[in-house]
């Protein structure tokens, strides 16, 4: 039993690492509504929009 737990200990440790990556990324996200007021809109291919 001692064994599984140390062979499985990082499975207790990957939802933390998740929340922490997905917060970090959450803060350094760029602002879009401001980007898109500097850039403009990008347009959408031809390919795209063609059935």
């Amino acid at each position: 039993m001692m064994e599984m737990r140390k062979k499985y200990r990082w499975l207790y440790i990957l939802p933390f690492i998740w929340i922490a990556l997905s917060i970090l990324l959450f803060i350094t996200a760029p602002d879009l509504d401001q980007l898109v007021r500097e850039e403009g809109q990008a347009p959408v291919p031809e390919a795209i929009l063609l059935p």
